[in-house]
């Protein structure tokens, strides 16, 4: 996939997702630092064009926004993937959208 990349936090990723990671690629937000995702692994918040009703702590973001096509939700559903595994970067997503995730990430936490 990707080797040579290491993502910043708030950046919208491509990755493959089902259990043998070879499934169709999806969007997901990044959202660790560069320095932890340069140990080879990268958190992620997967992302949804959200058919289904709402979930508690969804961030929305509209399409044309980060390379997304569609309006899509970030779901508060954190996971971890091999860096390398990542197939390609779509975009960033606004400063705004990136403050909103952290803010609820910490908050879902109770880091504060």
């Amino acid at each position: 996939m990707n080797c040579d990349t290491t993502y910043e936090a708030w950046t919208v990723v491509a990755v493959p997702l089902g259990a043998s990671g070879c499934g169709a690629l999806h969007p997901a937000a990044v959202v660790s630092t560069r320095e932890f995702n340069q140990n080879g692994t990268t958190i992620l918040a997967p992302m949804t064009s959200a058919r289904r009703p709402a979930a508690e702590g969804d961030i929305r973001v509209e399409a044309g926004t980060a390379g997304l096509a569609k309006d899509s939700v970030i779901r508060m559903k954190l996971f971890t993937i091999d860096t390398d595994s990542i197939a390609k970067k779509l975009g960033e997503l606004p400063e705004a959208v990136g403050q909103a995730l952290g803010d609820q990430i910490f908050s879902l936490l109770q880091l504060g």
